[in-house]
Formats: C-alpha cells, sequence, structure tokens
C-alpha cells in the first residue's frame, strides 16, 4: 500500500466565457453550499447553512421539482463533504461544538453514526475543533481524514481507516503543518487512481 501526500496542488484553465444562471435569484440563504452529490437519483447539497433559497433547512438540501427542500435527513452542525459508496450516501462534518465528531451514513432509509466519534485533543489557536473533511473508499476499504488525534480512546492522527467494526490508524497518520503556514493538521481531501491513495492539505507526514 502506497499513500501519495500532496501538501498543495493549484491548477488554472481557461477556456472560454459561459453564462452561468442564479437558482435563488432574491431568495434569502444565511450561509454557502460546500458539496454537492447525486445519490439516489437526486442531488443533495451540504455546507454552512439553514435557511437556503427562503427553505429552512438544517446543513443538508435536496433537489426536488426545481427547488431546493430539506432532505429527509439533517445534521445538528454544517457538511462538508459527500461520499456515495456501495449504494450508500457517506458524510463528513464540520463540528462547532468542543466534543467529538463522526463520519455519518445514510442509506436511503436513515442516518447513522459510522463507529465511535474523533477527539482533537491537543486542540489550540485556530485548529480547536475535531472536523472531519473527506471519506473515500479504497482498496475495499473505508478511509476518512481530518483534524483529530484521538478516535474512542485510541491514538489516531488525521487520517483514519474502517475495518468494518471500527476505525484504525492508516500508517502512522499524518502530523505537522507546512513550513511557514498556520500550525494546524489539516488534511482536506482524498483521491484515488489506482492503487494509490493521494492526501492534500496542510500537514507533513
Amino acid at each position: 500500500m502506497r499513500i501519495m501526500l500532496l501538501l498543495a496542488i493549484f491548477a488554472f484553465h481557461n477556456t472560454y466565457a459561459q453564462e452561468f444562471s442564479e437558482i435563488c435569484n432574491d431568495e434569502f440563504t444565511n450561509g454557502f453550499v460546500v458539496e454537492f452529490e447525486e445519490y439516489n437519483g437526486s442531488i443533495y447539497a451540504t455546507g454552512f447553512f439553514n435557511v437556503l433559497c427562503d427553505q429552512s433547512i438544517n446543513y443538508v438540501a435536496k433537489w426536488e421539482n426545481d427547488q431546493w427542500v430539506a432532505a429527509e435527513f439533517d445534521l445538528t452542525d454544517p457538511g462538508h463533504s459527500f461520499r456515495v459508496i456501495d449504494e450508500d450516501l457517506y458524510i463528513a462534518r464540520y463540528e462547532e461544538s468542543i466534543d467529538s465528531n463522526w463520519v455519518y451514513v445514510y442509506d436511503g432509509v436513515s442516518l447513522e453514526k459510522l463507529g465511535k466519534g474523533v477527539y482533537l485533543t491537543t486542540a489550540s489557536g485556530l485548529s480547536n475543533l475535531p472536523n472531519i473533511y473527506d471519506v473515500i473508499e479504497y482498496n475495499g476499504t473505508i478511509v476518512a481524514c481530518g483534524e483529530f488525534d484521538r478516535v474512542g480512546e485510541e491514538e489516531i492522527s488525521g487520517i483514519m481507516q474502517w475495518d468494518g467494526t471500527d476505525w484504525s490508524p492508516m500508517g502512522a497518520g499524518l502530523t505537522g503543518n507546512i513550513q511557514g503556514s498556520f500550525p494546524l493538521l489539516f488534511p482536506h481531501s482524498l483521491y484515488v487512481q489506482g492503487n494509490d491513495l493521494y492526501v492534500t492539505g496542510n500537514f507533513r507526514f
């Protein structure tokens, strides 16, 4: 198994001008959308909002009949990432209180927490909450990354893998930050190509 660590990627591509149209027009939204995903034939959106296009929606919206409506489930804190894996919708979420955080799974009927919660015991300054940023399937295993250094009672730093029962460390985990950057652990995104797992964000190893 090889984990490829990408500390920073910048890509710019300019083709031709296109016109964008605003969905909500003059309707009120009190935050912003972070992520979209198609699940069971519908588009879901998550992010920092509890009012979207004049609709009362707690962080998860569904596109239905040409408008955003509340999804069949909601979150207690803002969502960051969706990923469809094996017919289930996996959700990585921010945490707005200093407590534990979880990866969530929606199977089309109910929303469940996957395993034990993550914690950030070394919280300080900007890095003060156990946020989970991304979830992906890699070699038949669910992998999640974020700002955490403990899962349940076990020390796991920045990246973890699901063995079907519990979260376990992936390698030695991730630590540190890019020289000259803010001193926080920030593994932000996961990508799989072939047999390799790529992780991008603010960390050393």
